[in-house]
């Protein structure tokens, strides 16, 4: 469309130009309105390129125009949720509470806006499975308080750390469990984590995996993605 435009504009100033040639440029005109019809005609020839370069300038100005220094690429402008520029890359689960009733959580999540995020509250329920029972649902979980204000700066990795309390012959299933090597899930699909740019006051909820399959290896308890946990829905 802006092709086309331009060489609309192009045709009307030449064609302006070489009609004032072809209608008033007579022999039999007096030398002076030939001059004056000359210079009129090349003005308006020369005023074509003059205006494309300009314009051609502007638009490359703009286009490589950088904030200095260089922190990174920006995306204030993108029409994409802060939900979806912020990612879930690990979860690690430590089991060496586990004698309190306890296991802790932490989210790693990569930043992938301009702003710093801040996190704001969690709502819902951890679920868990074991070899002798479906999935249950354990008591609500809690932030760890000392990140309550930690300001977590675009495009780096933050952590945030969930503490979750456990029954005890839940906590008894889940050391059997491990210790004869079966797995042991924690699904995430009922669970809700807010967070928030900084004094903006408009949470959302960001997107973390469907939840983790912890089995014991040799000594040490590996954690893997459960990538879908649509088909476990059976929750006593």
């Amino acid at each position: 469309m802006h092709n086309r435009f331009t060489f609309a504009v192009a045709s009307t100033i030449s064609g302006l130009g070489l009609g004032m040639i072809g209608a008033f440029a007579s022999p039999t005109n007096p030398p002076w309105i030939l001059i004056l019809i000359y210079v009129a005609s090349a003005l308006l020839c020369s005023a074509l390129p003059i205006w494309l370069v300009a314009r051609g300038m502007e638009r490359f100005r703009l286009r490589w125009e950088l904030r200095w220094p260089v922190t990174g690429i920006s995306n204030r402008g993108s029409n994409t949720p802060l939900s979806d520029r912020i990612f879930n890359v690990r979860i690690n689960v430590d089991f060496d509470r586990l004698h309190e009733f306890l296991v802790v959580f932490n989210f790693t999540f990569f930043n992938g806006t301009d702003y710093q995020i801040v996190r704001e509250s969690i709502t819902g329920a951890i679920l868990c499975r074991t070899s002798s029972r479906a999935l249950i649902r354990l008591p609500d979980p809690h932030l760890r308080d000392s990140q309550s204000r930690t300001l977590n700066d675009p495009f780096r990795q933050f952590e945030i750390t969930l503490e979750q309390r456990i029954a005890k012959e839940v906590t008894d299933e889940i050391l059997g469990d491990i210790n004869a090597g079966e797995p042991v899930s924690f699904i995430f699909t009922s669970l809700q984590l807010w967070l928030d740019r900084m004094t903006a006051g408009n949470p959302f909820q960001v997107r973390i995996w469907d939840g983790v399959s912890c089995m014991k290896k040799t000594e040490t308890i590996i954690c893997e993605r459960v990538p879908d946990a649509s088909k476990l829905t059976t929750i006593e």
